[in-house]
């Protein structure tokens, strides 16, 4: 009992020192500070998607039909925003988005509705490249990449899929 008594003693001082409060005003100042953590994250996820949404226009702006960008510390839901973004900015591009968050590296396939190929398959294919897995609904592919190592090749292959038109393997006029 003695033992246990003075382990929530000393997690008690740990507390009181970390919230900079006494005893009765622990809890009061844990939620208080819990608030305002989640309104950060409420905030940081919001400028986050603003980011995407100004990233996305810059992006949309180049003469390129594929584009190719890749973000230190950012991870696949970013990614995954800014490539629905791209959708919807860009129609006739595609798009291979990269991302290092640590040691984690995470990709994207984006795809404009007028440009007609099978974005899941594509997705499959740069993700083999990449060393990586993934998949993804309509015309975003993401997923975990295992190295970025090939990621020119990766480029290089969605260059291919966009100049060849769907499954008829035509070449866009």
């Amino acid at each position: 009992m003695r033992t246990r008594l003075g382990a929530h003693e000393a997690r008690n001082a740990r507390l009181r020192a970390a919230l900079g409060a006494p005893d009765d005003e622990i809890v009061a100042v844990a939620e208080a500070k819990l608030e305002q953590l989640q309104a950060c994250e409420k905030r940081a996820r919001g400028l986050e998607e603003e980011l995407a949404g100004a990233l996305a226009a810059a992006l949309a702006a180049g003469p390129d039909r594929v584009l190719s960008a890749h973000f230190e510390g950012k991870d696949a839901a970013f990614l995954q925003a800014l490539g629905r973004r791209l959708v919807e900015s860009a129609p006739t591009k595609a798009a291979l988005l990269t991302a290092s968050d640590g040691d984690r590296s995470f990709f994207a396939v984006a795809v404009g509705e007028e440009v007609h190929f099978d974005v899941q398959t594509a997705g499959r294919e740069v993700a083999a490249i990449l060393a990586g897995r993934g998949g993804g609904a309509g015309r975003v592919f993401q997923g975990k990449a295992g190295s970025l190592v090939e990621r020119d090749a990766a480029v290089a292959r969605l260059r291919d899929l966009v100049a060849v038109k769907g499954a008829g393997g035509k070449q866009e006029e």
